[in-house]
């Protein structure tokens, strides 16, 4: 594992400020891309995560050919995933309201490069693999819950959520511990601070607190497309949560459940998405799976019952975890919802609103259905269970 700050500057990449129409260069945050390495035999299996709202398809499958290029990784075992945090350089279209310079893409690869080299350096052997799964209730179903209106407690009313905060453990021979942290809360807790703070969010502060505890981490978003936290509103918040995420992970460090099995791979399927306009857009899924333990990588913003049909469909082994990772290989898709917020009012923002978010046509009712499909067929050909 290795990190390399993300660093905005006049030769990276500058962004606007959509109020006053003037460029930002004030930086108080934990923006990073991480990368985990992992070999198993022959093969090294890379996770790369960027502190950013997301990234185009083609710069990722562009980014993936250069690690191949240089490293000599396939790109079938790479997977690039982003923590969606909106105070960092709007590196998709979003809203269409702010912009990066191209350059700043450049810069992206170089550092993330450097920060392959450096976790490839780093790698050890693990004594010890672990799984970690608890209860943490943090989100509201922000649609039935009336987008926030109310909403604004740890006590508040969640609707329908997903609280799995899901936490892997190595345990190297040198001591050193790594976690790969999974939850499903949007990172939307400093909106309201956008305009003059660039920062990684409750993800970045709380890989940071585990960096003072002695762990490294990387923040795996989960499918939450349609949870947001039930605090939010400023910087202190965002610490708040992180302080909560990063505390069940040290309470949880050394009651891991060890993996069953030392099977490890990674396979990737291209599905094909219909539009709401007629259109069509192809999309990647990737599963990586090590012993009993699944990740579950999807593009755009999955809703979280995605994950629940996909974890029904095909968890016959209770010895199989599923972990959801949504924000993956292409962000400029938008929201993926479930077949039933297409009869709800209060999602049309999701629904069919994608464009304004977006700048690309909302994506069909059939979608959810057709992921769920795509992840099925995909574990099914591996015999997991």
């Amino acid at each position: 594992m290795a990190r390399e700050t993300i660093d905005i500057n006049a030769t990276d990449g500058n962004i606007w400020n959509h109020k006053n129409s003037s460029l930002i260069h004030i930086i108080n945050g934990n923006l990073c891309v991480k990368s985990f390495s992992l070999k198993y035999i022959d093969n090294i299996f890379l996770i790369i995560g960027f502190d950013l709202i997301g990234l185009p398809g083609a710069y990722c499958k562009k980014l993936k050919n250069e690690i191949n290029r240089i490293f000599r990784i396939k790109p079938a075992l790479i997977v690039i995933c982003w923590t969606h945090t909106h105070t960092a350089p709007a590196t998709i279209n979003f809203k269409g309201r702010y912009f990066v310079q191209p350059e700043y893409f450049d810069a992206l690869t170089k550092k993330t490069i450097k920060v392959i080299e450096k976790s490839l350096n780093d790698m050890g052997k693990c004594r010890t693999i672990t799984f970690s799964r608890s209860s943490v209730d943090l989100v509201v179903n922000r649609i039935e819950t009336g987008r926030l209106k109310d909403i604004n407690s740890l006590a508040s009313e969640p609707g329908n959520v997903l609280n799995e905060f899901n936490v892997v453990f190595f345990n190297r021979t040198d001591s050193k511990k790594i976690a790969l942290i999974n939850y499903s809360c949007h990172n939307i807790g400093i909106t309201k601070n956008a305009d003059h703070i660039l920062s990684g969010d409750f993800a970045g502060y709380t890989e940071d607190y585990l960096g003072s505890a002695g762990i490294d981490s990387m923040f795996l978003q989960g499918f939450s497309g349609n949870l947001n936290s039930k605090i939010h509103g400023g910087i202190n918040i965002s610490k708040e949560i992180a302080l909560i995420l990063s505390g069940e992970t040290v309470k949880n460090v050394n009651k891991g459940i060890p993996i069953e099995g030392n099977k490890v791979y990674m396979k990737t399927e291209n599905i094909v998405l219909d539009t709401i306009d007629g259109g069509t857009i192809t999309v990647q899924i990737q599963i990586l799976q090590i012993a009993n333990i699944l990740f579950l990588f999807a593009p755009g913003e999955p809703f979280f019952e995605i994950y629940l049909n996909i974890r029904k469909k095909i968890n016959k082994s209770k010895r199989l975890f599923l972990i959801p990772v949504g924000y993956s290989n292409n962000g400029s898709i938008g929201y993926i919802p479930e077949k039933r917020y297409y009869k709800i009012k209060e999602a049309y923002y999701e629904t069919e609103g994608n464009y304004y978010s977006y700048r690309t046509p909302a994506l069909s009712d059939t979608c959810a259905e057709r992921i769920t499909d795509g992840f099925v067929k995909l574990i099914g050909r591996n015999k997991l269970s």
